[in-house]
């Protein structure tokens, strides 16, 4: 990196900086903006007009060789990227690059939400929960949860448990206040209600049902 004057009664000054980028191997909307910003300014070798003032970004970084403060260096290496990136925005405006913002993997978000229910199945999970575990709000998350189950956040919970509730009441010989317990209903009232809602039985004619071998079908 270098700072050239001609002619010091001359305002024109030339900067310089020379250095290599290389991509990590770490996948997601991060590298998909490395990479952006390699092929912007790999492509460009064209005089574009600075609208993000990159001289100050270029004298703040000599200011702070020269004083030498304390954590002068980590000063330079943030304002390296702020002229990278200064470089690839006025690039890109010079050749209208469109430029859609990385968006979250829905499909991820929803397997962890469903992980985390599973994994907090002893417990009352609230959406209010989920959406500050996730930083979503209550919306974003109901979206999310639709486009992959067709039900409301609510629901989805609920079929959860009664997931879990049908293989209880199959593999098992637990008391049905003991399952309520297990997959975080209030009583053993609340849980066969829930669970008629869902399948149209009560949990103890789905456990005969079983016993017996007959079909199930639910709704």
């Amino acid at each position: 990196m270098h700072r050239q004057v001609a002619d010091i009664d001359d305002p024109m000054v030339e900067y310089a900086m020379k250095c290599d980028l290389t991509i990590g191997e770490k996948k997601g909307a991060g590298n998909k903006e490395h990479n952006y910003l390699i092929e912007v300014l790999n492509s460009n070798t064209s005089v574009v007009k600075d609208n993000y003032m990159m001289d100050r970004i270029f004298e703040n970084i000599f200011e702070e060789v020269e004083n030498g403060k304390v954590g002068f260096l980590l000063k330079i290496k943030s304002a390296i990227m702020d002229l990278l990136i200064a470089s690839l925005r006025n690039l890109s405006a010079l050749k209208d690059a469109e430029y859609s913002i990385p968006k979250k993997d829905d499909n991820r978000l929803f397997e962890l939400i469903r992980e985390y229910i599973n994994d907090n199945i002893d417990r009352c999970i609230l959406c209010t929960e989920l959406s500050k575990y996730f930083f979503l709000s209550e919306k974003q998350l109901n979206r999310i949860v639709m486009k992959y189950t067709g039900l409301t956040t609510y629901r989805f919970i609920t079929a959860c448990k009664i997931v879990t509730i049908k293989k209880l009441l199959s593999d098992t010989d637990s008391k049905l206040s003991d399952i309520a317990k297990q997959t975080g209903f209030s009583s053993e009232f609340h849980l066969s209600n829930r669970f008629k809602q869902f399948t149209g039985m009560s949990p103890y004619q789905y456990r005969n049902k079983k016993i017996q071998g007959d079909d199930v079908i639910f709704v």
